[in-house]
């Protein structure tokens, strides 16, 4: 298969929306699995260069650009080449600092450095009393001002998708795929799905796309019609009403879906405060570092989470003492 063809097949793949890449059929299952497995072996380089450091971005998938912010703000990116899995370990020889974003099956030829995800899930168990899931909620006064209502009509999960899913997902992620209306139905909600829509004074604010698979109700996506609502406990609301229902379903846990792999990141931080576990989110990816860590960063080793700290005294260990991460205590880096 030629250089120009692979390159043509991945860049192809990666601009099918997520939702749709599970194709059906026989006879194109084999072409998936071919497409996606060249797609992993072939590498973007990019070099990062910010005020203090410069180091290199490899990736067999779209540039992370929240994750390399974490490592030099405000940075030029410019890519420099390509590679194949089989001369990253010559690459590594040759340059001192640098991230590479891969498939987790390539992570066991990568032991010299650190490993990390973009991703950590968090798991809230539904068996602790709302009293004390609310203990560490500053807004928990502001809920009382919003009702929740439980909707599977079209209109109101196709009023979702255009007021809090395209806009969100546009302004929060860099260079997101957005899925057309049919394919989100489909995949935020399945066949036990529904929509938890959060009001205050009748106005809709925001709300969750929710789905009870066994014992588990999972967060698919959430968020709001204007994120000035956060100043008004709008997302404590749609924590509060979500872990509600989920307890009215009998679920056992809830999946409050992915987060950054940082303990200094909002949105894990915001989910730890409700309790939530946290899980490393390893079916797919992995990210190696050589020679960059950050205080707060959580990595992997030894099948365990491990948070990187600087010093012990850090503020905001005791948040996350039962949270399933055991500490690496190193040396700060100099920038």
């Amino acid at each position: 298969m030629s250089k120009k063809l692979i390159k043509t097949l991945v860049r192809a793949y990666h601009k099918i929306p997520p939702g749709k890449r599970v194709w059906p059929g026989r006879v194109i299952f084999p072409l998936q699995m071919i497409v996606r497995g060249v797609a992993n072996l072939y590498f973007e380089v990019y070099r990062v260069d910010g005020k203090e450091r410069q180091f290199y971005c490899i990736t067999s998938s779209k540039v992370d650009l929240d994750f390399i912010e974490q490592f030099c703000a405000n940075a030029k990116i410019t890519k420099t080449g390509e590679l194949y899995a089989w001369n990253l370990r010559r690459f590594i020889r040759t340059h001192n600092a640098l991230i590479i974003d891969m498939h987790k099956y390539l992570a066991p030829f990568f032991r010299d450095g650190l490993i990390t995800v973009p991703w950590v899930r968090q798991v809230l168990d539904l068996e602790i009393p709302m009293e004390d899931l609310l203990k560490h909620i500053s807004e928990r006064k502001k809920i009382t001002a919003y009702q929740a209502e439980i909707s599977t009509d079209r209109r109101d999960i196709k009023k979702f998708y255009e007021t809090v899913y395209v806009p969100y997902t546009l302004k929060r992620y860099a260079n997101a795929s957005i899925m057309d209306f049919e394919t989100f139905n489909e995949y935020m909600l399945k066949k036990s799905g529904e929509l938890l829509m959060v009001k205050k004074n009748g106005q809709h604010v925001g709300g969750a796309c929710c789905v009870l698979v066994h014992n588990t109700y999972h967060w698919r996506i959430n968020g709001l019609i204007d994120e000035n609502f956060l100043n008004d406990g709008a997302m404590a609301a749609i924590y509060y009403f979500s872990i509600q229902r989920a307890k009215e379903r009998k679920a056992l846990n809830m999946d409050l879906g992915w987060s950054r792999a940082s303990i200094s990141d909002g949105v894990f931080s915001y989910k730890r405060k409700w309790q939530a576990k946290i899980y490393p989110d390893i079916k797919n990816r992995v990210i190696y570092l050589k020679n960059l860590k950050k205080e707060g960063l959580i990595v992997v080793e030894e099948k365990k989470l491990k948070v990187i700290v600087f010093s012990k005294k850090n503020a905001c260990l005791p948040l996350y003492a039962d949270a399933g991460l055991e500490l690496k205590l190193v040396e700060s880096e100099s920038c």
